[in-house]
């Protein structure tokens, strides 16, 4: 007997980890916070035990398994703050990178503009908005920031909708 699915309209993307890549600054903050207390290396033997583990409980973990001198709740606030600092520095993920370009590519080239290598340069690792705002601005495009995050929201559900998956 068939099961009858309500169609699929929208698609959130968990982008830590599949859009950007943020494992290897993760790791970094912890190894910094370890580094602090004069911890040993953080192994990957224990990155790999705390996969999947919700924050608070990975903290209680990481506090115990190097008997760090601080309480899981001062590690997390001592996390969340090398994270702030480190994410701003999140790169893409190999391929969508890609993607990307092509989206703002075709959004520019509708209006008879080019994409060059100064503005895709400006654009790499802002948010969606600033991205906006400097293609619209730098590429005097006739058209609002919101116009171009609809075409460009538009197009990324055209153009992601068909990317194949990687293995992984």
């Amino acid at each position: 007997m068939a099961e009858q699915y309500k169609k699929v309209t929208h698609c959130i993307f968990d982008m830590d980890g599949l859009l950007l890549d943020t494992e290897k600054l993760y790791t970094e903050a912890t190894q910094r916070i370890l580094d602090k207390f004069g911890g040993p290396k953080y192994t990957f033997d224990v990155k790999l035990s705390l996969m999947g583990v919700v924050h608070m409980d990975m903290c209680r973990k990481l506090v115990d398994i190097y008997k760090l001198p601080i309480s899981p709740d001062e590690y997390s606030k001592l996390q969340k703050e090398i994270n702030s600092q480190l994410m701003i520095d999140a790169q893409l993920m190999p391929d969508t990178e890609k993607v990307y370009e092509e989206i703002i590519r075709q959004i520019a080239q509708s209006f008879d503009k080019p994409y060059p290598t100064e503005v895709r340069l400006k654009v790499m690792g802002t948010t969606e908005p600033r991205t906006a705002e400097i293609v619209v601005a730098d590429l005097s495009l006739p058209i609002t920031t919101d116009e171009f995050l609809h075409k460009f929201h538009e197009l990324c559900r055209q153009m992601l909708s068909g990317c194949p998956l990687t293995k992984g």
